[in-house]
């Protein structure tokens, strides 16, 4: 009888593991949809407006501020929280070499083909007079930079967001070092990269060192097995802490005079982890609604949206300067926000139905 219990309280618990197991699954796939969205809209081109910091700015460029340089400045610490929770969570399950070669084809390759492709796209381009003051001048770069531009050794790439890939193969790569690190001392561990992000520290080895922050704040909570639901009921107060700050930081930087004080500096690094909280813990809510279900069927767009998001607008950008100019700013502006990310996922889907092999190339893997 006791045998009985015992084993139907096991499956009970068990059921109650993978329920959980799945909810946080879908959570992350919800937020991979959202944030990259929210990526896409950082990189909005943006010129011929009121600078932010002459205080003499519009409206509308305080709430660009809000959504590009403030608010949606924490998808990159939050993605990269995911990609450490997760890894721990799972564990490396083969050899370090297998485990590198497999990261170095989901993430290096993509890096080293999208950046050669844009880098023949706009060789190609400033040939003929085109692209010339949108991207670096590529036939009077010094080789260091086009190193950079290339291969994003140093410096960032000519598509631009792709540095996130190098940065986030870099964590991979000493994943076993910060994993030690975080397992037996992880609060000097943290306070040490909080340092590091910060600027107090420096470091040769991330172009953001907030990411890798970020990926051993993830490491943390899956190794310690923290319950990363434990903060959902509070949403409604992360999220209007979130909010406030960002209002107000977007009203600084839209006041204050371009060179920020040091103090706005560290005020968006800090917002940038409460923000990743604050998206983590509205997951909760959105995993239980209609559009969560519709971002969480997006996220298997997410890739290719976060790679091609970049050339693609910069694209539309010098059609736009040509034929329209700024006067008309606006409609580019909240097109790019509503028709960008479904243009390029449908994109997405005709190209992986046309042409799978490549697009599974372009993809590290993930499209096959």
């Amino acid at each position: 009888m006791v045998d009985r219990m015992g084993s139907g309280a096991t499956r009970v618990l068990t059921g109650e593991r993978d329920g959980l197991r799945e909810e946080v699954s879908n959570r992350i796939a919800i937020l991979r949809a959202l944030l990259i969205y929210g990526i896409l809209v950082v990189h909005i081109p943006y010129a011929g407006h009121p600078d932010a910091g002459s205080g003499e700015a519009s409206f509308f460029s305080w709430f660009r501020t809000l959504l590009g340089d403030v608010a949606f400045r924490s998808g990159v610490p939050c993605l990269s929280a995911i990609s450490g929770y997760l890894l721990f969570s799972r564990g490396i399950r083969t050899s370090y070499a297998n485990f590198a070669r497999k990261k170095f084809t989901t993430l290096v390759i993509p890096l080293l083909v999208w950046n050669a492709l844009v880098y023949v796209l706009v060789l190609g381009a400033q040939g003929f007079g085109v692209a010339n003051g949108y991207f670096p001048d590529l036939r009077a770069a010094p080789p260091r930079e086009t190193m950079n531009l290339l291969l994003s050794i140093s410096g960032e790439p000519i598509n631009l967001p792709l540095y996130f890939l190098r940065d986030l193969f870099a964590c991979m790569i000493m994943a076993p070092a910060i994993g030690f690190a975080v397992r037996i001392a992880p609060i000097p561990t943290l306070l040490l990269l909080l340092a590091v992000s910060m600027n107090f520290i420096g470091q040769p080895f991330f172009l953001r060192a907030d990411i890798v922050l970020s990926f051993a704040i993830g490491a943390t909570l899956a190794l310690h097995k923290v319950d990363v639901t434990a903060l959902d009921r509070s949403w409604r107060a992360w999220g209007a802490i979130f909010v406030v700050l960002s209002c107000l930081l977007a009203l600084a930087l839209t006041l204050v005079d371009s060179a920020s004080p040091t103090w706005i500096f560290y005020g968006k690094k800090l917002l940038a982890l409460i923000g990743a909280l604050a998206f983590w813990t509205l997951s909760s809510v959105l995993s239980r609604t209609a559009p969560g279900a519709r971002l969480g069927e997006a996220s298997q767009h997410s890739f290719w949206v976060f790679c091609s998001h970049y050339p693609a607008m910069m694209i539309l950008w010098m059609i736009w300067n040509k034929y329209c100019g700024p006067d008309y700013y606006l409609v580019f502006y909240f097109g790019c926000m509503a028709l960008a990310f479904p243009a390029l996922a449908i994109l997405h889907v005709i190209l992986r139905s046309r042409l799978g092999k490549v697009i599974a190339i372009v993809d590290g893997g993930r499209s096959r």
